[in-house]
C-alpha cells in the first residue's frame, strides 16, 4: 500500500516546528520569538502553536497564515486518542476535572504531534520560567513549567528536541541543530 504520513512528510520536505511558551514570557523574548518565526517562515517551516497570550501569539504573529496551524482548546473536545497520550504522560492527569482544562492538555498534544497525532514536530522553540527541555527536567523541577511543561514532556517522549529560550545556551544549540539538519550548503 500507499504512503504513510511520515513518508509524505519526507517526500515533500514538510518542515514543522512548535512555537509555544508560558503566558509569563517576557515581552523582549516575545519580540525575539517573532524574529525567529519570521526567519523560519521565510525558510518554509510550518508553525504549530496554541493561541495563548505572549509566546504562542508572538510566534503566530510572524507566521504566514499558510504556514500556521493554531490549535485552540475547543479543537480537542472529546479526542480520546489525544486523551490517551495525556493520561499516559501527565503524572497528575486525575487532578484535571473540568473539560476545558482537559482540552487544553489535549491541545498541547496537538502542538507537538499534530491533529492526527501522526507527524511530530521537527523541534520545539519555547520559553518557560523554569527552563525545562526534557520530561525528566519537568518532573524533577516539580512540574512548574505549566502547560508548556506538558508539551515538553510529550516532545521528550516522541524524540522531538526542545530549545527553551530561558536557557542562555538554547539559541546557540538551536543554531547548531538547525545547521546540521536544514543547512542547504
Amino acid at each position: 500500500g500507499g504512503y504513510n504520513l511520515t513518508t509524505y512528510q519526507v517526500i515533500f520536505m514538510i518542515r514543522i516546528y512548535s512555537g509555544i511558551g508560558s503566558r509569563e514570557t517576557p515581552p523582549e523574548v516575545c519580540q525575539f520569538m517573532k524574529r525567529i518565526a519570521q526567519r523560519l517562515d521565510a525558510n518554509g517551516f510550518t508553525l504549530r502553536s496554541g493561541w495563548e497570550i505572549r509566546a504562542d501569539r508572538a510566534f503566530e504573529a510572524a507566521a504566514h497564515p499558510s504556514y500556521l496551524i493554531s490549535y485552540r482548546a475547543n479543537h480537542a473536545e472529546g479526542d480520546m486518542a489525544a486523551d490517551k497520550i495525556f493520561r499516559n504522560i501527565h503524572p497528575y492527569y486525575d487532578r484535571f476535572k473540568n473539560s476545558y482544562s482537559i482540552n487544553l492538555q489535549r491541545r498541547n498534544v496537538y502542538q507537538i504531534l499534530g491533529r492526527d497525532l501522526e507527524i511530530p514536530s521537527d523541534f520545539v522553540l519555547c520559553w518557560t520560567p523554569i527552563g525545562s527541555e526534557t520530561e525528566k527536567q519537568v518532573l524533577d523541577r516539580g512540574w512548574k513549567d505549566g502547560g508548556t511543561g506538558f508539551s515538553i514532556s510529550v516532545a521528550s517522549r516522541y524524540g522531538v528536541p526542545v530549545f527553551n529560550l530561558k536557557n542562555p545556551d538554547a539559541l546557540s544549540r538551536f543554531y547548531k541543530f538547525y545547521e546540521e539538519h536544514y543547512s542547504t550548503s
